[in-house]
């Protein structure tokens, strides 16, 4: 018995947005509020060392995106965050800290 098999993004593009016009309006607020947990999933692997062990410094754009909140919010907010970085006047941000936190959260965001 094989697994699923893979598909392409175009293919799966094509998929969600055939059943996108199909669904009601309700059903299109749950879709898109799972698509942006799908699309941080996506994110946090397209971006995730090769080495479970190896730390990366994210940049604020990067650390946003994980996050989901705004580039400002983060800024804002640095000071806060266990994961936050300061190298110089630079500000950047561990992507396993990130992932810690987020854990320790709920998986919030």
């Amino acid at each position: 018995m094989s697994g699923p098999r893979a598909i392409g993004a175009d293919e799966a593009l094509s998929v969600l947005r055939a059943a996108a016009e199909e669904m009601g309006k309700e059903s299109l607020f749950d879709l898109i509020a799972r698509l942006e947990g799908l699309k941080a999933r996506a994110l946090a692997r397209a971006i995730t060392p090769d080495s479970p062990q190896e730390d990366r410094l994210l940049t604020v754009k990067e650390a946003a995106r994980c996050l989901n909140c705004s580039e400002w919010h983060l800024y804002r907010e640095a000071d806060s965050y266990p994961f936050t970085v300061r190298k110089g006047s630079r500000v950047k941000f561990s992507y396993l800290g990130i992932q810690r936190w987020m854990r320790r959260q709920g998986g919030a965001r």
